[in-house]
């Protein structure tokens, strides 16, 4: 799918099919599309690998500019996944392992392991998605993620006209009885969220393989 026609889609589920009825400019709708790639993470990150030589020295690796989540290290030489240390008061780092070796996610965009490792690692790591910026650009999120990342856009897509009516609401005399809804637009923009969220949990996440 390119950029266009999911521009196009959520347009549509806004019941706006020409663009004009909500001020939804160019600006604002890669902004949403943009957030909306980064909702998913949590659940459905990019799966990615990073190879890497140890010297024997070094226990800081920096990992690639896409890292969001590291998932696994893969010991070639062993034939084993290093653990990930658990940070146990008492505990050495590596001591109770079998591999002699164990490896945090720290400092941000590294991983550090409890020995400098002298073999080749394979590092499992969830990357965030590329957005796509022109037009004729084709989406790498997987079909499952289009739905998704559709009502979350649809969902930013509603701010400019809540932020106005919540403005211009600030001023209304309450003088309408029962329980009105005063924001239409932030209950619409609700409601797309509860899509976003219903339709991203039918997706299988990460953590089944992963976690």
């Amino acid at each position: 799918m390119k950029l266009s026609e999911l521009q196009e889609r959520i347009f549509t589920t806004l019941g706006d099919p020409d663009g004009t009825l909500y001020g939804v400019d160019s600006m604002l709708m890669q902004m949403a599309i943009e957030t909306a790639h980064e909702a998913v993470l949590p659940r459905y990150a990019k799966p990615a690998i990073y190879e890497v030589t140890g010297d024997g020295s070094t226990t800081e690796i920096a990992l690639p500019t896409d890292v969001y989540e590291v998932w696994a290290v893969y010991d070639t030489d062993d034939g084993i996944f290093l653990p990930k240390a658990a940070l146990t008061p008492g505990v050495s780092w590596g001591a109770d392992f079998l591999s002699g070796n164990a490896w945090i996610a720290y400092p941000y965009g590294s991983i550090t392991l409890s020995d400098a490792p002298g073999e080749d690692l394979v590092i499992h790591y969830g990357a965030y998605w590329t957005v796509p910026s022109a037009a004729d650009d084709d989406l790498e999120i997987p079909q499952s993620l289009i739905i998704p990342v559709i009502f979350y856009a649809a969902s930013m897509c509603m701010n400019p006209e809540m932020t106005k009516a919540a403005s211009e609401n600030t001023h209304l005399l309450r003088t309408d009885s029962g329980n009105p809804i005063q924001n239409p637009f932030q209950e619409t923009s609700r409601y797309f969220y509860k899509l976003f969220a219903q339709a991203l949990a039918r997706v299988p996440s990460n953590e089944a393989i992963y976690k």
